[in-house]
């Protein structure tokens, strides 16, 4: 899933609070290529307070589902980001929840960004 597809309520669920800064960097970047230099970001970013681990039972009792067109999960690509992962898609939502993909094993959001932005650098 990328980041930048057209829906117009979404909510991005990061992991941490710094991938949550780097994901309002990357939209708010993606805004301003768009629609010039004073293009701001619409989307709700959410991070759980308590890790990752609480995040489904989290999203499960506020039925996030019901106020978002989509609900974007930026989770790290490890183990406890994995297990989120599986937990969230498994549970019914309408459809409405994405998965970001591109991360590397091990890697999170404030990885991804930071190696774009050094291969954008370089040409590639």
């Amino acid at each position: 899933y990328s980041p930048i597809d057209g829906n117009k309520k979404r909510a991005f669920c990061c992991e941490g609070f710094i991938d949550s800064y780097f994901c309002y960097q990357y939209l708010h970047e993606q805004a301003q290529k768009k629609g010039g230099e004073f293009a701001t970001v619409s989307d709700t970013i959410l991070t759980p307070s308590n890790g990752v681990k609480i995040l489904p039972e989290v999203v499960e009792s506020l039925q996030l589902w019901n106020d978002y067109d989509s609900v974007v999960f930026i989770l790290d690509n490890d183990a406890a980001g994995n297990d989120a992962r599986d937990k969230l898609a498994a549970m019914e939502h309408q459809g409405k929840f994405k998965f970001f993909s591109g991360l590397l094993e091990g890697e999170d959001f404030e990885d991804w960004l930071k190696r774009k932005q050094k291969e954008g650098k370089n040409g590639n």
